[in-house]
């Protein structure tokens, strides 16, 4: 079987390597900034502090290892959780988080 369309992978592992260190630098301005909202300082669901390493990209909630699996068991529809770490947040969702919903906030947990 031939493959007909180019190839999505990087060229090399050099190349991978270099992207994900991109995605890497730019998710810690972005956490800093995350941070840096009243409220954000902890897990919206359970208040925790520890391991916070997961947010919300539609809601605009931080959450700890613990919490981010019943969020995925969601659906994308009603929760998009993406790692702070991990994944690459593009503009509109790093904004989104960062300034759609100022200040403390207050959900019902939905566990």
């Amino acid at each position: 079987m031939t493959w007909t369309t180019p190839s999505l992978r990087p060229t090399s592992q050099a190349d991978a390597a270099a992207g994900a260190a991109s995605a890497l630098s730019g998710n810690e301005v972005f956490c800093t900034k995350l941070f840096a909202v009243a409220g954000n300082d902890r897990c919206c669901d359970c208040n925790s502090t520890a391991l916070l390493t997961w947010a919300s990209s539609n809601l605009g909630i931080v959450l700890c290892n613990e919490c981010v699996g019943a969020h995925r068991s969601l659906g994308v529809h009603v929760s998009k959780p993406l790692s702070l770490k991990v994944d690459a947040w593009d503009d509109d969702q790093q904004a989104y988080v960062v300034h759609a919903l100022p200040g403390p906030r207050t959900y019902v947990c939905i566990r």
